[in-house]
Parts: structure tokens; C-alpha cells; sequence
């Protein structure tokens, strides 16, 4: 019996020692694994952060263009009528084209380009368009157009037929002519009518569209 007990001590030493090396095999084994799984993880989290804040910056991004775009529509830069100032000065601050001025809309834009009649220093080359007053209301109108403006009263006349109103729109908007002209042309033909003689240049100019 006494061996017997002997035999048995020393199995259950041994399946103690057995069961304590499995233990530390399956830590050994198992800790690695779980610490990659732990990394893999907090790799995959971190790789889904940095996708979605790409989407964010990647859906922000058109928005943005899209608010600078409409802030260029709203705000047009001013147009430059520096050149033309530097003979028609009384025209710098007038309120109809200062109001242009603002909208984009420069002198070119309704007088054309207009280099010859800018070169020519005796003022003989006219403009390259100019407007009776019979066609001032339907040029304006262009860009203004009836939809836009027939609301306003004072408008009103201008769009009815036979209301005998003769107002044009530089009547009431701005002080858009010039209070002495030593300069006066046929503004359908361009042709000089009149002018008060004086002479700066010589007479074969090419500024006057001489050869």
C-alpha cells in the first residue's frame, strides 16, 4: 500500500509538471497571436479613420469650389476704363459708368475696342460704335432686358405702345454726355460733321488710319 501511494504521488507530480509545460506552450503560442490580432486591429481602425477623413476632405473640396465660383459671380472684378479716362476724365465717377465700372462692364463694351479713335490725339477717328437716341433704349436693353426692369413704374411707358413717352434710359440714369464737344460725327456713319479746327498731329498720322 505503501508503494501504491508512492506511485501515485509521483503521476500526479508528473501530470502537474505536464499540465503546467502545456500551459506555458499555449501562452507561448497563443500571446504573440494575440498581440498581432490587437495590432492588426488598431491598424485596420486607423486605416478606416485616415478613408474616411480623405472622403470628408474629397466631398469639402467641390464645396468649396463650388462657394469661391459663386463668390466670383457675385462680386465681378471691376473693368478698367483707365485708358479712356486719360481723355474723358469727366466720365471717372459719373454714376453710369461707375455703376458699369463695378458690374465688369467697361467702355469697350458698349463703344468697342475702339484703339484708332484712343491713338488719334486730334480726335478726328470716332469711336468704333456710338448710339442716336432712338437706339439707346433698345441696346441697353440687351443686357437689361424688359423682364428685369418693366416692374419699375418709371419703366413702364417705355414697354407700352403708343404711350408717347420719348425718354431713353440716359435720361434719368447717371449724366452719361459730355457738356462740350469740339468733336461731333455722325454717329451711324462716323463721318466728322463738325469740329473746332485744332490740330495736335500731322496730317499723314498713322493713328488716323493712314498707311
Amino acid at each position: 500500500m505503501l508503494e501504491l501511494g508512492f506511485w501515485m504521488k509521483a503521476k500526479a507530480e508528473k501530470l502537474w509538471v505536464l499540465c503546467a509545460c502545456v500551459t506555458v506552450v499555449l501562452v507561448a503560442v497563443g500571446l504573440p497571436g494575440c498581440v498581432h490580432q490587437d495590432k492588426s486591429d488598431r491598424a485596420s481602425d486607423n486605416t478606416a479613420r485616415s478613408v474616411e477623413a480623405q472622403n470628408e476632405i474629397l466631398v469639402a473640396a467641390p464645396i468649396a469650389s463650388a462657394n469661391e465660383d459663386e463668390a466670383a459671380e457675385e462680386e465681378p472684378e471691376w473693368a478698367d476704363n483707365s485708358y479712356c479716362y486719360v481723355c474723358h476724365l469727366n466720365y471717372d465717377g459719373e454714376e453710369l459708368t461707375q455703376n458699369h465700372e463695378i458690374a465688369g462692364v467697361g467702355c469697350e463694351t458698349c463703344h468697342g475696342v475702339s484703339e484708332q479713335h484712343s491713338a488719334d490725339e486730334d480726335g478726328i477717328t470716332p469711336p468704333e460704335r456710338m448710339f442716336s437716341k432712338n437706339e439707346i433704349h433698345s441696346f441697353c436693353t440687351t443686357c437689361h432686358t424688359k423682364a428685369e426692369i418693366e416692374h419699375v413704374d418709371e419703366h413702364k411707358p417705355l414697354f407700352q405702345k403708343g404711350s408717347g413717352d420719348t425718354h431713353v434710359c440716359t435720361d434719368c440714369h447717371g449724366d452719361h454726355e459730355m457738356a462740350v464737344r469740339t468733336r461731333i460725327w455722325d454717329k451711324k456713319t462716323g463721318e466728322l460733321v463738325s469740329d473746332d479746327g485744332v490740330r495736335m498731329m500731322y496730317k499723314d498720322s498713322p493713328t488716323r488710319g493712314n498707311p
